[in-house]
């Protein structure tokens, strides 16, 4: 989630392998927390998570330009994203509704 790190991990990828053509985001960090117990620490992690599918979108995109080569960026969603989740199949799991989940999940959508 740190901007330097991905940077350093994405030009990493790029010098042992010549070329990356493929990004596949499907990022999840279990928050089991509802909306009405979730910390704002906890919901700012997930919108962290989903700057960083931002900011590895926009790297191979630049990859790709400098590159003069098609590739391809791969969001990986979730029904959650778009619609509240189901409260029976969490039960005796965790809350049924993780709305940090949900909101990293609509990243993908956007």
């Amino acid at each position: 989630m740190d901007e330097t790190s991905i940077e350093r991990g994405f030009e990493s990828a790029v010098s042992q392998t010549g070329q990356i053509d493929i990004l596949v985001n499907n990022g999840h960090d279990a928050v089991g927390a509802d909306w009405s117990t979730v910390t704002g620490a906890q919901f700012q992690r997930q919108l962290a998570n989903a700057t960083g599918y931002f900011l590895l979108a926009r790297r191979l995109r630049d990859h790709a330009v400098n590159q003069r080569r098609p590739a391809s960026i791969i969001l990986l969603g979730s029904m959650y994203g778009v619609v509240g989740s189901y409260p029976d199949a969490y039960a005796g799991i965790c809350a049924a509704s993780p709305v940090a989940y949900h909101a990293l999940k609509e990243a993908s959508y956007t």
